[in-house]
């Protein structure tokens, strides 16, 4: 429910910010807030382990939802010239769902090869790595990625 309801201010704020500049501002909260949730793991008291954790958990949520959740779907129906746009959608959903997976999967096995601490700060770092390669897609024409609207 705190997903979906903290989607629809970047569903009204996408075209005035941009993409890439919601996901600039909320790729570091996210790697902040995974980075608060593994440090958290460090706490020996088990009540406030378990606020910290579990607060960490939905500010990452927050953040996510207000920039990771919705954009990358905007971002990829923009990214595709109009000739191969369904296709091109068809992967970025793919792509999408395959990683999904990936973390799925994997999680389990991080957990105990590198404990809570080591797989929170493993994913904070992936989002970090990420934070470099988005290029902006809010000037550019419909389908066109190389001819900014003027």
């Amino acid at each position: 429910m705190l997903n979906f309801i903290l989607a629809l201010p970047s569903i009204k704020t996408i075209d005035t910010y941009g993409r890439r500049s919601l996901l600039l501002c909320t790729f570091p909260l996210m790697a902040l807030f995974l980075g608060v949730t593994a440090v958290a793991f460090y706490i020996e008291e088990p009540t406030a382990k378990l606020g910290v954790v579990a607060t960490g958990i939905y500010l990452y949520i927050i953040a996510y939802s207000l920039g990771e959740g919705p954009v990358p779907f905007v971002y990829s129906a923009e990214a595709f010239p109009l000739a191969v746009r369904d296709l091109g959608m068809s992967w970025a959903v793919f792509v999408c769902w395959f990683f999904n997976s990936i973390v799925g999967l994997t999680f389990p096995s991080l957990l105990h090869t590198f404990g809570p601490v080591g797989t929170f700060f493993w994913y904070a770092g992936w989002i970090a790595a990420l934070y470099v390669f988005l290029p902006e897609t809010k000037t550019f024409t419909l389908g066109m990625c190389t001819t900014p609207v003027s």
